[in-house]
């Protein structure tokens, strides 16, 4: 199992160039920003000490931001050579199983419990999204 400080701190070393850690700092902040955005949907029965934080993850100009980010990463992936698609990929996908792991663990402990259904809901939705885009990367390479 990955730790996520361990997986930060990786990005960091001098053999992760700017192509990979910008790809795992764009899935970390839009899976962060999708998720929060979720709790902000009608419907969703966030409790009221969760609003503050889904307001400032889940709002529309992080989401920009988010889009900026995806965008910087796609040019840089376009132009990537094949090792560096690799890897980038093998760290996107470690953010999302990363992602996967907290979400499970806040259902699983029962952490989140006015929120356990759309938490459930969102973790198979995050698991849908890990499944895309191991497609995805397969397409580019």
């Amino acid at each position: 199992m990955i730790c996520g400080c361990s997986f930060l701190e990786s990005l960091m070393s001098a053999e992760v160039d700017y192509t990979q850690a910008v790809t795992a700092f764009w899935a970390i902040e839009a899976v962060y920003q999708e998720s929060f955005a979720h709790c902000l949907e009608d419907g969703c029965k966030t409790p009221d000490e969760l609003k503050e934080t889904c307001q400032r993850w889940g709002n529309d100009g992080f989401g920009q931001y988010c889009r900026a980010l995806q965008s910087i990463a796609n040019r840089q992936l376009e132009k990537a050579s094949d090792q560096v698609l690799a890897k980038a990929e093998a760290h996107f996908i470690s953010v999302l199983e990363l992602e996967v792991q907290f979400w499970n663990m806040g259902v699983n402990r029962q952490i989140f419990t006015s929120i356990n259904r759309p938490t459930l809901e969102r973790c198979i939705q995050i698991e849908q999204l890990l499944d895309s885009y191991k497609e995805m990367f397969s397409l580019i390479e």
